[in-house]
């Protein structure tokens, strides 16, 4: 009781089988590198050296205009500037800056107010904690508690802002980021 599996030749295989297993991918890189190859080889076996020539319309279109006009000296001439002292001697946004968004000015300006105002509500202050003497000494910031020069992260959508802690006030604590600074206050 034995099956007989029908065993395959050589001859079986055919050209055709090897295309249809071929990934297209596979297929169009292949037609792209042989139209290279001939597009190179009419380039390289071109027998007629020169630059190409024009239409002979073209040309004489050309020749027409040149004899109508007749040549004539252009005279440019230099003609100084206005400069405001202070306002043109001085680069107002460095582009070769590593931090690319400040190039952009006043754009720049209403972006970091932006960024300050998203801190603020994205800071919750819990807590200040006294010392014996009564002096604000720690703050309860986001669930950390933090003292001053402490640095908290805070994630804002996508980015991750550190801001540092400036100053614990008996009612406020003032936080900085960059060269900003804003104040939370604590609940009434």
């Amino acid at each position: 009781m034995s099956t007989k599996h029908p065993i395959k030749t050589i001859d079986s295989i055919s050209a055709k089988n090897s295309i249809r297993n071929m990934s297209p991918k596979t297929i169009a890189a292949v037609v792209l590198v042989a139209l290279m190859g001939v597009l190179w080889a009419r380039v390289l076996l071109r027998s007629k050296a020169g630059p190409a020539s024009a239409n002979a319309a073209t040309t004489t279109a050309v020749e027409e205009v040149q004899q109508q006009n007749p040549k004539s000296q252009i005279q440019i001439q230099a003609i100084p500037l206005a400069t405001v002292p202070g306002r043109h001697d001085t680069i107002a946004a460095d582009f070769f800056k590593a931090d690319r968004s400040s190039a952009s000015g006043g754009n720049q300006e209403r972006g970091n107010q932006r960024i300050l105002d998203e801190l603020g509500k994205a800071v919750v202050l819990e807590a200040i904690i006294r010392n014996a003497q009564g002096r604000a000494e720690k703050a309860y910031l986001n669930g950390a508690v933090v003292i001053v020069g402490s640095t908290l992260k805070v994630q804002m959508q996508n980015d991750t802002y550190i801001i540092r802690v400036e100053a614990i006030e008996p009612a406020a604590v003032r936080l900085g980021w960059r060269d900003r600074t804003f104040k939370l206050k604590m609940p009434e």
